[in-house]
């Protein structure tokens, strides 16, 4: 756009939402404390504490945007339909990537190379973010033919994108989220025959392509193979370390060392003991910045889901933050994924202009509702 939304926060401070005053508020104090610790008494590296400082700001990089997003298409507002044009491109090109791994086997485009898990990934660089792009695609191609704007098959085409991704975020979201916009266009009762319907046809895709590609193939057997490994012992811990990718046993083995050097101010105050993230976010979060900020945090999402692009598609928003915030609690990592972030909130400020029946939501005087961040 041209436009450095640095500028535009600063310049419009008055114009935040008191949510983001506060979390804003909130951050700065962690990292005031974070680094007058590290000043009296460190207790790890500079580097930790560098990372700490990083992964704080990447938490809340999200709301800034949506806050200078809201603040610049408030004063420019001809830039809308040119943001949907753009992630309709974005999101049809990177699908794309998807599927050219898929085909061509390239090493370059695949999910994990460690060769034990399958999937292809695309251009993005992380699962995490390819994950939520994959996510925010679905949504968005989802409302895109709820509203008749685009064909049926980009929905199709970003469904089956998840499934080739092979992460654990995207295959466990895909269902649940396709499901729950089924129901808000549709309502329990008729959403059922289309999910059905829907479900089938990708069952009967799944097979022939297990049937007929080599690629495929190899993908299930590393799949089942993965799937088998996690089940081999106790099956209630097999299904917690599946959900959270192994990153339970981090967290379990860590939890001696954070009840030893607990302190009243880790309520306000993050600690930068030398550890890497867990990569689960609300974990993160509170070791991070604190209880009241991971509060605040939450706060911020839950007003950012609701109320973006205005009233409308309530139901659309709701489905999508559940979704959302399942996977970022069972190590998703998506709060940290500054990629997607714009993606999510064009997407959000779409699904404000759709009401539950899937059409436009209309103003009084007959045209479709301009997109407003009012929140």
């Amino acid at each position: 756009m041209g436009v450095d939304l640095t500028v535009i926060l600063l310049m419009s401070m008055q114009r935040w939402p008191n949510y983001a005053v506060w979390l804003l508020a909130v951050c700065s104090v962690s990292m005031v404390l974070l680094w007058f610790g590290y000043a009296g008494m460190p207790i790890a590296d500079m580097g930790n504490y560098l990372g700490s400082t990083l992964q704080l700001y990447k938490m809340i990089y999200p709301v800034l945007l949506f806050v200078g997003l809201r603040i610049l298409l408030q004063d420019h507002p001809f830039l809308t339909g040119r943001l949907f044009t753009v992630l309709d491109i974005v999101l049809v090109v990177y699908l794309l990537f998807i599927f050219v791994g898929l085909f061509t086997g390239n090493d370059m485009f695949r999910t994990y190379w460690d060769g034990f898990r399958p999937g292809f990934k695309g251009i993005i660089l992380t699962q995490n973010e390819a994950t939520g792009t994959v996510l925010v695609a679905i949504f968005w191609f989802g409302l895109r033919y709820f509203s008749r704007v685009r064909h049926v098959l980009f929905f199709a085409a970003s469904i089956l994108a998840a499934l080739v991704l092979g992460t654990k975020g995207a295959l466990l979201a895909c269902v649940p989220l396709v499901g729950g916009m089924l129901w808000a266009r549709y309502g329990m009762i008729k959403m059922l025959p289309a999910f059905v319907l829907l479900v089938s046809v990708f069952v009967a895709l799944s097979l022939l392509a297990y049937q007929y590609s080599e690629t495929v193939h190899a993908g299930v057997t590393l799949f089942s193979n993965y799937m088998a490994e996690h089940f081999s012992g106790d099956s209630t811990r097999g299904i917690i370390d599946l959900l959270t990718s192994g990153r339970s046993d981090r967290l379990e083995s860590f939890l001696p060392t954070l009840a030893n050097t607990f302190s009243p101010w880790f309520l306000v105050s993050g600690m930068p003991i030398a550890y890497g993230s867990f990569e689960i976010d609300p974990v993160d979060a509170f070791l991070r910045g604190g209880l009241l900020f991971l509060v605040l945090l939450l706060a911020a999402y839950w007003m950012m889901f609701r109320f973006s692009g205005g009233r409308g598609g309530k139901r659309y928003k709701l489905v999508l933050f559940v979704v959302w915030m399942g996977i970022s609690f069972t190590g998703g990592h998506l709060w940290m994924a500054s990629t997607t972030a714009p993606m999510l909130i064009i997407a959000l400020a779409y699904a404000g202009r759709v009401n539950s029946l899937g059409r436009h939501v209309l103003c009084r005087d007959g045209k479709t509702s301009r997109l407003a961040f009012n929140v």
